[in-house]
């Protein structure tokens, strides 16, 4: 045999994928893992709160302090959830809450595969 030639082995029927019986079923089952800090549909805020942090995060872009936050919100009359005048101390609040509650979700994490041949029955 030359050096360079593979050896060439013959595949089963199983190898290839085939079986002899037509009544046999082939199973997968395996274990997914999802590590996720949010649930669907639990963050439900309404528009006024939306907008809110909305607007606070785009000041905080524009390099705005708390302090001059709160005073533009009081400005443009915004009131807070409870419906009082805004202060540096709100807005932090506001602020660290949506950092804390930024989603976080993980890659799927594939483990535990089994096959499972069951023969059916005729």
């Amino acid at each position: 045999m030359h050096p360079h030639t593979a050896q060439t082995i013959p595949l089963s029927d199983f190898q290839r994928g085939y079986f002899p019986s037509e009544n046999t079923r082939v199973y997968i089952k395996f274990q997914v893992d999802i590590t996720a800090n949010y649930l669907w549909g639990v963050h439900r805020f309404s528009s006024y709160r939306k907008h809110l942090k909305d607007l606070i995060l785009n000041l905080l872009d524009e390099r705005h302090t708390y302090e001059q936050i709160a005073y533009k919100l009081n400005e443009m009359n915004y009131k807070t959830l409870r419906g009082k005048s805004f202060n540096k101390g709100n807005v932090f609040k506001i602020v660290w809450n949506i950092r804390a509650n930024r989603r976080i979700e993980t890659k799927p994490i594939y483990s535990n595969f089994k096959l499972y041949f069951i023969k059916s029955k005729l």
